[in-house]
């Protein structure tokens, strides 16, 4: 039987109660101390007030509740409807934890312009970039002198010769996915549409990106001293990769599926090392046109110039980064189009791309309701003050002290109805005319704007192009939803969440239907 003298000699003391108590309501006076202070310095700023800020951990893990958190999918939820009823688009989010947070969200285009153009003023926060730091330093997770050599690097890969080398490229993995995974049969059903549309772009960016060609219907070859082949590191990647970016180190060994992934990772790094050597060392790569070739160009001629090249470590960082990377009228209006400029069912030479505007059109209309990022931040780097102007015409000025987070608010400004006629509606017509170009920032806007755009749009008009020519694309139906009505269909397979990038919540079924 255990002494009582024992019990009260591990038992805390009430001194180690009394300094905790103290503690915890010492820590709660500071938050409310610094919210109070963050409401006062706000005090002209409109928007919610929480408990928990939008950006923590926290808001993954609680629900929308009225005056603790708005969620993590805020930012993609509220659209623009939580602007003031004034008409200015700027509101601040403040909330009590952590200690006394406050950001600037704004959806006016042209202060939107402003501060994306003003880099010295408006810096990236790349702290919030760190988890993209996978194999080191790159463009994405820079900013400053860094960010001004690799962009100087990387913007000489992104040439004319390239993109036309990605569209007869994504001309080969649109055939391919067609003949050797269609079938060319009458009726193809996807139980999720991400079966071909990851592989579909990851397949790309090995084949224009790398130069080595990648297709539905590989042999899966492991070449000595590798434990994977290219094709099933990339494959595993494309499944996974939020789970290597989220995850901490050692957690890659705690499960077979974990593992498995760092050995994809260990793998791609390899196989990339090993490009990177080839290149380095061959006479006889004159005329190669895809990515890594002209970045390694460019690489050399910098030295050369006398600037400072690329390490090996910088190269695969910022090659990694390449590789992140329900509406029957309109697709009607689509394929009447694509059957105009491809009545053989062939795509056209890339200098007539421009031919098939409809296709880019959709692809616009759908990244301007659906942009893989939301928001853009940036923290000034001084005290300013930013104009902001509502539909009457009249300007407000907002005070903005030193490193306040301001966030450029994608969906807020794609939802805009002062650029957007009817923003909830799919029309991609509106993209045919003028449209509002400052107000189209699904790739970010000034100089930091996404290098990639270019190599993306020609890689997905190719792509679209060709399956639409070939078939007809409906939603899947489900005998469990068969009283749903039309909206409530759109709802349910169009919900979205936040991870990386703007993700669908639920698998989309889709079919294919031979025309």
């Amino acid at each position: 039987m255990v002494s009582d003298q024992y019990i009260s000699s591990v038992a805390p003391s009430p001194v180690l109660y009394l300094l905790f108590v103290s503690f915890v309501c010492v820590w709660f006076l500071r938050v409310y101390l610094f919210y109070r202070e963050t409401l006062k310095r706000n005090k002209e700023w409109i928007g919610p007030r929480t408990l928990i800020g939008v950006e923590t951990v926290f808001s993954q893990i609680f629900r929308p509740i009225p005056g603790i958190s708005l969620g993590y999918d805020y930012p993609w939820l509220s659209k623009h409807n939580d602007y003031p009823s004034d008409g200015y688009d700027a509101y601040s989010l403040v909330s009590a934890f952590p200690m006394g947070y406050s950001s600037l969200w704004l959806s006016d285009a042209a202060a939107i312009k402003e501060i994306a153009s003003s880099r010295s003023r408006f810096p990236k926060p790349v702290e919030l970039y760190k988890v993209l730091l996978v194999f080191g330093p790159n463009i994405l997770a820079s900013e400053f002198d860094n960010w001004k050599r690799y962009r100087r690097m990387v913007a000489s890969a992104f040439s004319d010769r390239n993109h036309e080398f990605v569209w007869y490229s994504a001309s080969r993995l649109g055939m391919d996915l067609l003949d050797n995974v269609f079938k060319n049969e009458k009726e193809v059903v996807l139980d999720d549409v991400t079966e071909i549309t990851l592989p579909l772009a990851l397949y790309m960016i090995a084949t224009a990106g790398f130069g080595r060609e990648v297709t539905f219907q590989h042999d899966d070859v492991i070449p000595r001293g590798h434990k994977m082949s290219f094709k099933t590191a990339i494959d595993i990647i494309a499944k996974d990769i939020f789970l290597k970016l989220l995850l901490p180190k050692f957690a890659f060994t705690l499960h077979p599926r974990l593992r498995k992934l760092q050995l994809a990772f260990e793998e791609i790094e390899e196989y990339i090392k090993e490009m990177i050597r080839e290149r380095q060392t061959s006479t006889q790569e004159e005329g190669r046109s895809d990515l890594l070739n002209n970045l390694l160009e460019a690489n050399g001629d910098s030295e050369i110039k006398g600037e400072k090249p690329l390490t090996d470590e910088e190269l695969i960082a910022n090659i990694f980064i390449f590789l992140l990377g329900g509406h029957e009228d309109e697709q009607e209006a689509l394929y009447q189009q694509i059957k105009q400029v491809m009545p053989n069912g062939e795509l056209p030479k890339y200098e007539d791309m421009h031919l098939l505007a409809y296709s880019l059109a959709v692809i616009n209309e759908t990244l301007r309701m659906y942009p893989p990022v939301n928001a853009s931040p940036k923290y000034c780097a001084e005290d300013t003050i930013i104009t902001v102007t509502n539909a009457s015409g009249s300007k407000k000025l907002i005070s903005v002290p030193k490193n306040t987070k301001i966030f450029l608010h994608i969906t807020g400004v794609h939802y805009n109805p002062r650029y957007w006629k009817d923003p909830h509606v799919f029309n991609p017509s509106r993209f045919l005319a003028n449209y509002p170009r400052e107000a189209f920032i699904p790739f970010s806007s000034g100089p930091r704007s996404c290098i990639g755009r270019k190599f993306f749009e020609t890689e997905a008009v190719a792509i679209l192009s060709l399956i639409i020519s070939r078939y007809k694309v409906s939603i899947k139906e489900d005998p469990r939803y068969a009283h749903e009505t039309f909206e409530e269909k759109k709802q349910r397979i169009f919900t979205a969440n936040i991870k990386l990038t703007l993700t669908a919540a639920t698998q989309i079924p889709l079919v294919f239907t031979r025309r």
